[in-house]
């Protein structure tokens, strides 16, 4: 079964009309932060830990998450 956090990213990435490689990607460009960031909101407000997040999307540092 697909973690939860990688089901808000598919989401994300579906609303946002990005690949969803991006969102779990390095990438920079505005729509691919932006669906990512959705993600980290959504992730934190259901009491994910930062660490977990950031690890979740790509191996993130939990201060990536917090910023």
């Amino acid at each position: 079964m697909e973690h939860t956090i990688t089901r808000l990213a598919r989401e994300a990435a579906r609303l946002s009309d990005v690949p969803f490689e991006e969102v779990m990607g390095p990438g920079h460009k505005r729509a691919y932060c932006r669906a990512r960031w959705a993600v980290m909101l959504v992730a934190y407000r259901m009491n994910y830990s930062s660490p977990d997040i950031g690890q979740r999307l790509g191996g993130r540092d939990h201060s990536t998450v917090l910023h």
